[in-house]
């Protein structure tokens, strides 16, 4: 009885991390990161960094396709008292190796990232009374903390098992990070498996 299941779970994460089968949802995104980019110059004064963001931002709210939401992480350490009750644990997922275009924190580079967001880190997700930086996925942490220093920043389009997230940095402090997460989903596995043709 448990091999069909064991059966089901190979496939479903094979299914998640192949890249030919979600490349119209990379290329959508891929495609709307260089659109952001050639909306402004990353090189624009920064007095002008805070319309930058809302130009940027109003093109991520208008793309069409997608969700997009304002989030922010405190970057000081969690407080003693609060250790012990750590933000809800990712489930574990298949490692994928991190890909990137010229670079780690190229900014070219598409970032794979096998660990599944937690809720904090999720747009949409549910609301937490506060988010800590360290509770993102390591694999995430030095990308956004390279890629996202100042407000209208652009990050790599970054893979999760679940979808393509882009990061467009607001503010940036010594305390606390805020910056819009732009995120489109994959087609899922159920959606694929029905359009596939009938064996015999």
């Amino acid at each position: 009885m448990a091999k069909p299941i064991v059966v089901e779970r190979i496939l479903r994460s094979r299914f998640e991390n192949d890249d030919k089968l979600h490349a119209g949802e990379r290329a959508k995104t891929e495609k709307l990161r260089a659109t952001l980019l050639a909306a402004a110059p990353e090189g624009a004064a920064s007095s002008a960094s805070d319309a930058l963001y809302s130009e940027r931002l109003g093109l991520l709210k208008t793309a069409g396709f997608g969700s997009t939401s304002e989030l922010s992480w405190k970057l000081t350490p969690r407080p003693a008292e609060a250790q012990g009750t750590p933000a809800t644990a990712a489930p574990p997922s298949t490692p994928t190796q991190n890909t990137a275009k010229g670079g780690v924190y190229s900014i070219e580079a598409t970032a794979q990232i096998a660990q599944v967001l937690s809720p904090s880190a999720r747009p949409g997700g549910p609301a937490q009374a506060e988010n800590y930086f360290e509770d993102l996925p390591r694999e995430l942490q030095p990308l956004l903390n390279a890629q996202l220093e100042k407000s209208g920043a652009v990050s790599a389009v970054v893979e999760t098992a679940q979808g393509f997230l882009l990061y467009l940095g607001k503010n940036r402090t010594r305390e606390a990070l805020l910056a819009a997460v732009f995120s489109l989903p994959k087609r899922s596995y159920d959606e694929w498996l029905a359009a596939q043709p009938e064996a015999g």
